[in-house]
């Protein structure tokens, strides 16, 4: 593992742009002098965003917790959910002056990590929104429609 400290470019909010995140990664078999200094591009949902390094892309996944899923939701009121859950880790990542990421493995097509800022794990300041919840990898993720009758059709813009 190469520690790399590097200074986010750019982020979306100008209040932050002021005084720039430090963002350091903990990354396995990348060499420092092949990462350029990376950017908050986006998030994805709310438990998975991406940083931009020169030219490529990275999904994080942080551990931890468990976010309603954003294009898949099965009622509305996941649906809900997953729209505030990805605005309140936009506000999260946005408002920060330092984020750590210590990767720890891959799942899918996304870096497993432990993410903190400003020194406070994601995942604690993601389950005090109320939009989120703990994770356990042994059980699985828990649906978040319970009952049959939050299973009704309803308008899901992103499926089209």
């Amino acid at each position: 593992m190469i520690r790399l400290a590097l200074i986010i470019a750019s982020l979306t909010s100008p209040a932050a742009a002021m005084d720039k995140p430090e963002i350091t990664f903990t990354l396995k078999g990348i060499p420092a002098e092949d990462v350029a200094p990376p950017t908050i591009y986006s998030n994805h949902d709310g438990d998975t965003f991406i940083v931009q390094t020169g030219s490529w892309l990275i999904k994080i996944r942080p551990e931890g917790y468990d976010a309603p899923e954003l294009r898949t939701a099965q009622c509305g009121r996941e649906y809900a959910l997953a729209l505030r859950a990805k605005e309140e880790l936009t506000r999260v990542l946005t408002d920060a002056r330092s984020i750590e990421i210590v990767q720890t493995g891959t799942s899918w097509d996304r870096l497993l990590a432990i993410v903190t800022v400003d020194g406070v794990p994601l995942a604690h300041l993601m389950g005090e929104t109320g939009f989120t919840r703990v994770y356990h990898a042994s059980r699985g993720r828990e649906p978040w429609c319970w009952q049959s009758w939050h299973r009704l059709p309803f308008p899901n813009p992103r499926r089209g």
